[in-house]
């Protein structure tokens, strides 16, 4: 009986104790994504493109809120262009998947396009990250919706 109590109570260990570190690696990985988001953010602010092309994939594929699309290049080519005042991020909720890992958030900015025309988004985006054969994340996909 005693033997048969300490293998309930070792069994119960070892599953509580990797409930906890996959826990713990899911808080890694939020807290990861959390950062790249707010790089990006900044990186775009600063309308720096080179280090907004680390954080996308290759295939990366974004959907505007007018529901037309564009591909890494194009997104790059708009980051030159256009010129933030102000750039905020909130509401960041974070969920990961293995090497997958959702945001949905809330992004607030004023600035200007290529013609100096002054623009405020107020939107909520979706972005899909993926933890490449590297061992780097980088987003593969974002879609983005205007909130009123």
């Amino acid at each position: 009986m005693t033997k048969f109590l300490v293998c309930v109570v070792s069994a119960f260990w070892c599953l509580s104790a990797c409930a906890q570190s996959g826990e713990m690696k899911d808080i890694a990985v939020e807290s990861e994504i959390s950062a790249l988001e707010h790089s990006w953010a900044a990186a775009q602010k600063a309308n720096d493109a080179s280090a907004i092309a680390s954080l996308l994939a290759e295939n990366y594929i974004e959907v505007l809120p007018d529901g037309s699309l564009m591909n890494k290049s194009q997104v790059l080519d708009d980051a030159k262009k256009s010129k933030y005042q102000t750039i905020e991020l909130s509401d960041l909720k974070i969920m990961s998947f293995g090497d997958t890992a959702i945001v949905v958030g809330t992004f607030d900015a004023r600035h200007s396009d290529k013609d100096g025309k002054p623009l405020q988004d107020h939107e909520r985006f979706v972005d899909t990250w993926r933890k490449m054969p590297d061992g780097k994340w980088q987003c593969i996909a974002e879609g983005n919706t205007v909130l009123r």
